[in-house]
């Protein structure tokens, strides 16, 4: 299936990495994945040009390699180990 939905909120999860299609949810306006063992990022996650809040707190992320001055909305960035 696909979606391109507006917001994703994942909680307690057991992903290490999201899938690279996920930077085809253009729409993304909220992006909270939180509480679990997520460690890598798609490339590309600057195609996701509409999100203003992305939460990926209290994750394993090993890097954060997004330019996120494509980012034009993004109003709040969380991110912790």
């Amino acid at each position: 299936g696909s979606c391109d939905c507006v917001s994703i909120d994942i909680e307690g999860h057991n992903m290490t990495r999201l899938p690279g299609q996920f930077v085809d949810l253009t729409s993304l306006k909220k992006v909270k994945i939180r509480d679990g063992p997520l460690k890598v990022l798609p490339k590309n996650m600057e195609r996701l040009t509409k999100v203003g809040i992305f939460d990926l707190r209290f994750n394993k992320l090993q890097s954060f390699n997004v330019d996120i001055k494509k980012w034009k909305h993004l109003t709040i960035l969380l991110l912790s180990k």
